[in-house]
């Protein structure tokens, strides 16, 4: 019997069990980091991409660049638009217009319902041997406004005599200032300011005014007089921009998947976007690159995409232009999302 041959077989032998052992778990332990990768990656990946956010490529490769704050879009380039309206949103920014008259002709009068009165020489007052007089104007907005801010008036008013006004939206019902029905407001000598934020007067279209002139009982040998009216009214801009922070991707010759945002926007409000990128560093408002329009796809109500024809490079800038043909409403942008990779 040879012993020390059937030793050196179950040597081999066992030698060989070990070896497909040792090849078997290599196996299992590869299988199993690739899927904890693939796991790791797919769970980076922001929610909603699918396989991919609009060029086709591999969901897990895709990376985001997100502004929503107040922080985010104050770091880029704002040209009339207003970052304070609430944290994140992007709105017009509101101007204070005004309306003025010095009555040297009568554009802002309403000459049939006017009565007793004189329009010349730059300024209104009751006519001679009258005792009393009214003054209506024409509508004095040429667009809607977001508010009525205050009217301010100079005047010439005689011992005895006065003169007294009232505001109307419609031409049919006046208010004093105050907001009483039918109620009137009493003029005082030289200029003054009448404040109207009482009246909560938004998104209105239409502002007139009829003042009340009374020579005091003296048949117009006391004949006061108005020179000036001005209307002060807070209005949206028709448009405005803002250019995000120059993003440094960190990948050379990175190319846009997609670009993303979330807004509000009224029947007379639009939002545009234009995006630019390069592998050579620009600064926020550089001349190049050139920006390149996009075309916006409505994900959802008040979602919007765009993924076609993106430039790609490492640095990588949008541009949004919001605006509006009601300047008494204004686009709202939430946030923007650009996906790259």
């Amino acid at each position: 019997m040879n012993t020390k041959s059937d030793s050196k077989q179950v040597v081999r032998t066992l030698g060989q069990r070990l070896t497909i052992m040792a090849i078997l778990g290599l196996v299992v332990i590869t299988v199993l980091f690739g899927i904890n990768q693939i796991v790791q990656r797919a769970a980076n990946v922001p929610p909603g991409n699918g396989q991919g956010t609009g060029s086709g490529a591999i969901a897990q490769d895709v990376s985001v660049w997100t502004q929503t704050s107040k922080y985010d879009f104050d770091r880029g380039l704002i040209y009339q638009v207003d970052t304070s309206a609430s944290p994140g949103d992007v709105v017009l920014a509101i101007k204070m217009q005004t309306v003025l008259d010095h009555f040297n002709d009568q554009r802002y009068i309403n000459s049939e319902e006017s009565q007793n009165i004189s329009v010349e020489d730059g300024q209104v007052e009751l006519l001679p041997l009258r005792s009393e007089g009214v003054l209506v104007s024409k509508n004095l907005l040429p667009q809607h406004v977001v508010r009525v801010e205050s009217f301010n008036y100079e005047a010439s008013i005689p011992w005895r005599a006065s003169v007294k006004v009232q505001f109307s939206k419609d031409g049919v019902n006046w208010y004093s200032s105050a907001g009483t029905l039918d109620g009137w407001d009493k003029l005082s000598e030289d200029s003054h300011d009448i404040d109207l934020s009482n009246l909560n007067w938004v998104g209105v279209s239409e502002f007139y005014y009829r003042m009340a002139f009374d020579g005091g009982g003296l048949l117009g040998f006391m004949r006061p007089a108005v020179k000036e009216v001005e209307l002060t009214y807070a209005a949206y801009h028709t448009s405005g921009s803002i250019a995000s922070m120059v993003f440094d991707s960190g990948v050379e010759n990175a190319q846009w998947d997609s670009i993303c945002w979330d807004a509000t926007l009224s029947m007379n409000a639009t939002i545009t976007f234009e995006v630019r990128a390069s592998d050579t560093f620009f600064t926020r408002d550089s001349a190049t690159p050139g920006w390149t329009s996009v075309e916006a796809e409505a994900v959802s109500n008040n979602s919007y995409r765009a993924s076609v024809d993106l430039p790609s490079g490492r640095y990588k800038q949008w541009r949004a232009t919001l605006s509006t043909s009601d300047t008494s409403t204004t686009p709202v942008l939430h946030e923007v999302r650009v996906y790259y990779y």
